[in-house]
């Protein structure tokens, strides 16, 4: 293992969750700050607009498979990395005679 390739694969990996972090961090701030809570006369239940949770359920549905994309190009990374030192060739031990 040459410490060139290990070093360019945790740039590659810290390239990919940097990017998934920005990523989220844009996807959060499209999360509003505040919802309208509306208080049931007849049962006393707290309510929300349906299209407020949605939108909410949406965007945290965004950021979850955002992270699994993230962790799967982590993962494919990982995985040709291993396969390129596998097809590397290891030296031939000599045997010397007795």
């Amino acid at each position: 293992m040459d410490i060139k390739d290990i070093n360019k694969l945790g740039k590659k990996i810290n390239e990919v969750s940097l990017k998934c972090h920005c990523d989220i961090e844009m996807l959060s701030k499209k999360n509003p700050e505040s919802i309208t809570i509306i208080k049931s006369q007849k049962s006393g239940t707290e309510l929300i607009y349906f299209s407020d949770y949605q939108d909410r359920l949406n965007i945290s549905e965004d950021i979850i498979h955002r992270k699994e994309l993230a962790w799967a190009e982590m993962i494919k990374l990982i995985e040709e990395f291993a396969v390129k030192e596998q097809n590397k060739k290891k030296p031939k031990k000599v045997k010397h005679g007795k």
